[in-house]
């Protein structure tokens, strides 16, 4: 398998406090998909608005975005993530 074959993903897992900034959390992020990787962003938080996190995600943003309220529920998600992941 030649590496071009690889899906490259990024997995963002955030409490919605960056030590950068939201606007260099965001250039990062676009970098990441301009080298052809695919960005999935997961806000455990009640603080970070949508759009910031819709930001980090490639599109369909219905894919690759996900809100959870607490830690916890990550646990729920982790099997549909993988699945979404390795298809």
């Amino acid at each position: 398998m030649k590496e071009s074959d690889v899906r490259k993903v990024a997995v963002v897992v955030t409490d919605g406090f960056s030590f950068i900034g939201p606007q260099m959390v965001k250039l990062r992020a676009d970098e990441l998909k301009n080298r052809g990787i695919e960005v999935f962003a997961i806000g455990i938080t009640k603080r970070m608005g949508d759009d910031e996190l819709i930001n980090l995600s490639s599109k369909p943003v219905q894919k690759h975005f996900l809100r959870l309220t607490d830690k916890d529920s990550i646990e729920r998600i982790t099997d549909n993530i993988v699945q979404e992941i390795c298809k």
